[in-house]
C-alpha cells in the first residue's frame, strides 16, 4: 500500500471513532477537555492496537494462502465498507443516552468502535507485510488519525449538535474510502497477473558489482542507483563526505538513519559473538594493509598500541545519537557488514514497490525473494575457496535453493597478501590485533537479513572452526556452511542442521 492510501484507510476506519465523538460532544455540551483528550486517546490507542494483533496472528498462517491474499484483503475492506454505508441509512438518533465522561463507557466505546481495525490488521498481513518495521507505519497513522478525527468529532458535537451531524453522514464517506481502497487492489491485482517481465540492472558500487534481478513492469537501475548513492553517502569510508568518515574525523554530527542502524546490529552482533565481529577494528585493519588507509606494516608494539583504541565497548550512541568514542583515535568501519545492509536496503526498496520476486546481489551478498524467472526457488553458488586475488575463479563448492532469505559470504582467499613466505589475510582478529591463521577458508550464513549474514559470516572467520561451529549450533535463527582444510591439507565442508535443506548440489 502507497502512503496515501494509508492515511486513506486511517480516515475511512476513523469514521466510526467520528460519528461516536459527535454524539458523545453533543452530550457533553460544553468543552471539557479532561474526558475528551481520554476518550480521544483510547480511541487512537485501540484503533492502533487492532490492527497488530490482527497482522500478528494473521502474519503466521499469510503465506498457505498467498495466491488468494488479495482477494481475501478486498473482501475484507469491501465488507467493512458496505456494512457502514448501510449503517449510515439507518434512521438512529444520534443523541444516544451514555456518560462520555466514564472511563468504562470510554473503554467499551474504544473496543466497540476499533474492532473493524482488527480485520485491517488482518488484511495487512495478506498484503504482504512480513515484519514489524512495516506494520508500524500504517498502525501509527491509523492511531494518530482516529485520535485527531475523535478530537474534531468531540469539538463539532459541541459546537453544531445532532442537525448539521446526521447531514455529514459520516460512516457512509468511511465506507466509501474503504470500498474503493479494496477495488483498488483488485485492480492491482489484475495488473500483477499479468505476465510481467523480468529485468537485471548492474553496475558498480563500494569498488564492486551489484547484479539485481526482478520482476516488474518497468526498468528501476535509475532509482536503484540513486538509493545506493545515499547509502554511499553515509557508509562509505573512502567518500570524503560520507557520515561515517566525518564521524571517523571526530566532527559533532548527528549520524542519519542508515549509519544508526549499522551501528546497533553491529554492537549487538559484537555483544554476541564476544568481540569477535566488531567495527572499531578499523586502525588495525588499516595498519594490515587491509583499510581505507593504508598504513606501514605493524610490529607487536605497533599491535598493542592499536589495540588500545580497539574494542566495541569504547565506543556508544548518545541520547542526542550521537556517536561517542572513549578516545578521539578511534574509527569505525562498516566494511564487514555495510554491503550486507545494502543489499537489505535495496530489498526494501524493491518490496515497497510490490515486487515479491526479485534478487538483489552486491559483491556475493545477496537477498533472494519469491521465485526465479523459471518460477523456481533462486539458485545461489558457494565458490570454492581456492586463492584468487584476481577474482577469476568460479568453480563452485555447492548450490543453494533459497527464498524469502539473506546470504553473506566471508572468505581469506581473494583479499591476501604475501610477506616473507608469510600469507596474510584480511580478517583481522579485533581480539588479538592480528590476521587469523585458521584453517577455516570461507563462511557462508544464511540469515533472515542480509546485514545480520554478512556480519556472523566475518564473526566466523575470526573465531575459527569449532568455535563457529559451536556458536551456529546453538543459534536457531541462523544457518552456516563452513569450508576448511583437514590435517591432510584437503578441502572439507561443514554444515549447520538446518542449512543441509538449501543444498541442491554438494
Amino acid at each position: 500500500m502507497t502512503g496515501l492510501e494509508i492515511w486513506l484507510l486511517a480516515v475511512g476506519l476513523a469514521m466510526d471513532c467520528f460519528a461516536i465523538s459527535i454524539a458523545s460532544g453533543i452530550l457533553l455540551k460544553r468543552t471539557l477537555w479532561r474526558p475528551m483528550l481520554t476518550m480521544a486517546f483510547f480511541f487512537g490507542l485501540f484503533q492502533a492496537i487492532m490492527p497488530l494483533l490482527g497482522w500478528i496472528g494473521a502474519s503466521t498462517f499469510s503465506h498457505l494462502i498467498e495466491s488468494l491474499d488479495h482477494w481475501i484483503a478486498f473482501i475484507i475492506l469491501a465488507f467493512l465498507g458496505g456494512r457502514m454505508v448501510r449503517e449510515s441509512f439507518k434512521d438512529e438518533d444520534c443523541k444516544k443516552e451514555y456518560d462520555p465522561k466514564s472511563l468504562k463507557v470510554v473503554l467499551a466505546l474504544a473496543i466497540a468502535t476499533s474492532i473493524d481495525a482488527l480485520a485491517i490488521g488482518v488484511s495487512f498481513a495478506f498484503l504482504g507485510m512480513r515484519d514489524f518495521s512495516e506494520i508500524l507505519a500504517p498502525i501509527s497513522v491509523i492511531g494518530f488519525v482516529s485520535f485527531v478525527m475523535s478530537l474534531i468529532g468531540l469539538l463539532f458535537g459541541i459546537r453544531f449538535g445532532c442537525g448539521i451531524a446526521r447531514k455529514l453522514r459520516a460512516e457512509l464517506w468511511g465506507g466509501i474510502i474503504l470500498i474503493i481502497i479494496g477495488t483498488k487492489i483488485l485492480i492491482e491485482l489484475a495488473r500483477h497477473n499479468r505476465t510481467q517481465p523480468y529485468y537485471t540492472v548492474n553496475g558498480l558500487i563500494f569498488g564492486t558489482v551489484y547484479n539485481i534481478t526482478y520482476q516488474y513492469d518497468g526498468d528501476l537501475k535509475a532509482e536503484i542507483d540513486e538509493e545506493l548513492k545515499r547509502f554511499d553517502g553515509s557508509l562509505s569510508p573512502f567518500n570524503d563526505t560520507a557520515t561515517i568518515t566525518r564521524i571517523n574525523r571526530n566532527e559533532d554530527i548527528v549520524p542519519d538513519t542508515f549509519f544508526t542502524n549499522v551501528f546497533r546490529r553491529s554492537m549487538e552482533i559484537s555483544k554476541e559473538t564476544n568481540g569477535a565481529f566488531d567495527i572499531t577494528v578499523a586502525p588495525l585493519a588499516n595498519a594490515w594493509g587491509f583499510g581505507f588507509k593504508k598504513g606501514a606494516f605493524p610490529d607487536s608494539a605497533m599491535v598493542d598500541s592499536l589495540l588500545e583504541i580497539t574494542g566495541y565497548t569504547k565506543v556508544n550512541l548518545s541520547e542526542e545519537g550521537k556517536v561517542v568514542k572513549q578516545d578521539e583515535r578511534m574509527m569505525l568501519s562498516c566494511s564487514a557488514v555495510a554491503k550486507g545492509y545494502a543489499v537489505d536496503v535495496i530489498a526494501q526498496f524493491l518490496a515497497k514497490k510490490g515486487i515479491k520476486n526479485f534478487m538483489v546481489d552486491i559483491g556475493g551478498e545477496i537477498v533472494a525473494r519469491g521465485e526465479n524467472p523459471k518460477k523456481d526457488l533462486w539458485r545461489i553458488g558457494i565458490n570454492k575457496p581456492v586463492d584468487d586475488s584476481l577474482s577469476i575463479n568460479q568453480e563452485l563448492q555447492t548450490v543453494l535453493n533459497v527464498t524469502d532469505v539473506g546470504i553473506a559470504t566471508s572468505g581469506n582467499y581473494r583479499n591476501f597478501y604475501y610477506r616473507d613466505g608469510k600469507k596474510y589475510a584480511h580478517t583481522i582478529d579485533p581480539r588479538t590485533g592480528y590476521p587469523v591463521q585458521h584453517n577455516i577458508l570461507s563462511a557462508t550464513v544464511v540469515a533472515k537479513d542480509c546485514m545480520s549474514a554478512d556480519a556472523y559470516a566475518t564473526a566466523f572467520m575470526v573465531m575459527g572452526l569449532e568455535e563457529a561451529e559451536r556458536f551456529a549450533d546453538a543459534h536457531s535463527d541462523i544457518d552456516a556452511c563452513f569450508i576448511y582444510t583437514d590435517e591432510n591439507g584437503e578441502l572439507q565442508t561443514y554444515y549447520t542442521k538446518g542449512m543441509e535443506r538449501f543444498i541442491t548440489k554438494k
